[in-house]
Parts: structure tokens; sequence; C-alpha cells
């Protein structure tokens, strides 16, 4: 359930209410996405956009900012956000071994690290069994180094002191926010920070990343990055479909299961009496096959 992305520029990328192509990250060479829960609904990572991310090779880590003030609210505030992370987190099937990341979006100073430190401290302890990883300045790396598994320094450098030893500490570095036009209106269409990994990261994926170097390697060696137990699992009088046997299970729209039964050749199993399996995949992968995810064929 977990790649390591070696340390390159621009293999990262972050962004919040854009929607963006996964294809489009492919041709940067980007392998890791920085995307968000917390906050509104609109800029939060979804079970569909998780599974796209993970079919075009991506890896993911998730980011908790529920706003950029909210870190200054201290504890109480801290606890509160702390379990309603570890609760999306669940949602969206994230290994409990792969760290929340949380943000501190904003100058941290000497009289507003205390309560800082107190919302991150608070949060920890309630995101449990999830270990925390830190978005924030060198005085706020600094502040929780020792339950701070991934640091993630922002792009605003006048925030940070570079000569402090925390410097050090940092696996990540964004860079400054990048507009693209797509259509060519002349009008910025997505937005994103690319993000630069000095020191290797581990991030979920589920099996072996299929790219290297921003390249697809060849068919032969694209069909051995998934585990040969892994298995397509599809419910008779139901377009919905499972990828099965590589973390929890993945709901497949049909471009991805076309994917994987016909280019990575994975054997199909059709699964009509098995009432808790069902209610277990269906609940690994957020879908609710009684409502509007039940997709009848035809």
């Amino acid at each position: 359930m977990a790649v390591t992305v070696a340390p390159a520029a621009k293999v990262g990328m972050d962004w919040s209410f854009s929607k963006i192509d996964p294809e489009f990250l492919v041709q940067r060479g980007v392998r890791l996405a920085l995307r968000y829960i917390g906050g509104s609904q609109g800029k939060r990572l979804t079970v569909p956009e998780r599974d796209r991310l993970f079919a075009a090779g991506i890896a993911i880590l998730l980011n908790w900012e529920q706003s950029p003030e909210s870190p200054l609210e201290g504890g109480p505030t801290g606890a509160e956000h702390g379990a309603d992370a570890k609760e999306q987190a669940e949602d969206l099937g994230y290994p409990t071994d792969m760290p929340i990341l949380v943000s501190v979006d904003t100058d941290i100073t000497s009289s507003t690290i205390g309560a800082a430190e107190a919302y991150v401290r608070k949060f920890a302890e309630k995101c449990r069994p999830f270990p925390i990883g830190l978005y924030g300045d060198t005085d706020m790396i600094k502040a929780v180094k020792d339950i701070s598994q991934i640091n993630w320094l922002p792009n605003a450098a006048s925030w940070s002191n570079a000569e402090s030893p925390a410097r050090q500490l940092v696996h990540i570095r964004q860079r400054k926010t990048v507009k693209v036009d797509l259509d060519g209106d002349g009008e910025p269409d997505i937005a994103f920070d690319p993000n630069d990994i000095e020191k290797p990261v581990r991030a979920w994926f589920p099996g072996v990343q299929p790219f290297v170097d921003g390249h697809k390697e060849d068919d032969d060696m694209a069909k051995a990055q998934v585990p040969a137990t892994a298995v397509l699992v599809s419910i008779p009088g139901l377009a919905n479909a499972f990828l099965v046997g590589v973390g929890p299970a993945l709901h497949l729209d049909p471009v991805l299961f076309n994917h994987y039964k016909n280019v990575v050749g994975l054997p199909l199993v059709q699964v009509s009496d098995h009432d808790q399996l069902l209610k277990s995949l269906a609940h690994q992968s957020g879908t609710d096959l009684l409502g509007i995810n039940a997709v009848p064929i035809g």
C-alpha cells in the first residue's frame, strides 16, 4: 500500500479546487499528489478521483486544512479536526500507517506558536492510529519534530528562517502557484503548486508505480505492476466493479475496469450471493450500492 517517491524537482503537485486530469500530471512527470481532506467539499479528495490518480500511476498523501487560521484556535479545535480527519481518511481507505499532513498555513510567530503547537498535538492524539506530518514553516517543524513523519515547507519562503536547523528536516518543498490556460481563451482554467521532493517520501499507492521518470514502461512490465493475486469483482445486474487484492477495494468506472481487464489482464470474478463480501467491498471503496452509485447494466 506504499511506494517511496525519490528526491526530484517538481514530481509532487498539490491543488485545491481545480479539476485536473491525471494525464496532465503524468505528462509533467508527477508521481505524488498531495490532496485535501477538511475544508469545503469542493476541494476534498473523492473516491473517484483517488481511483483515477491510482490508475494513472500517481501516489497520494492526504493534507488536512479547515482554514489557514484554524491552528491559531489551539488544542480544542485541533482535537475536533483530528477526529474529523480520521473519519475522512478512513472513508477513503487511507492506510493507518500513512501520515495525515496537518496544514499550519500561516506565518507562525512567538505570540502564536503556543496555540499552533497545541492544535497540532491535539490533532495528532485524535487522529490515531494515523500518524501525522506537517505543512508549515520551520518554527512549526521544529516545534513538533518529535511527532511529524513528513515535513512540507510552504512556498511562502519569508515565513521560514533558511538558517534554522529545522530546515534540514524538510521532505517536501512547495513552489509558487502555477496557473494554466487550457482552452486558449486567455483565462486560467486550473491552478496548482509544483513540489520538489527533497528527501525520500513514502506515499499511498496500491502496488508498484507503473512509471519511471514520468514515462510508461512497456506492456509486459506494466502487467507486472499489479500483484498476481489481484482480481476484478463484478456484481451481476450492475455495472459496478471492484479491484480487489492490492489494499482496500477500489471502485472502478467502466474506463478503469476495461484497463485492468483488457490491458493489464486481471481475472474477473462475479459475485451475487455473498452479501457480507459485497458490503465490505462497498464500504472500503466508499460506494453506496443501493444509492445513486449503483449503475444498472444497460
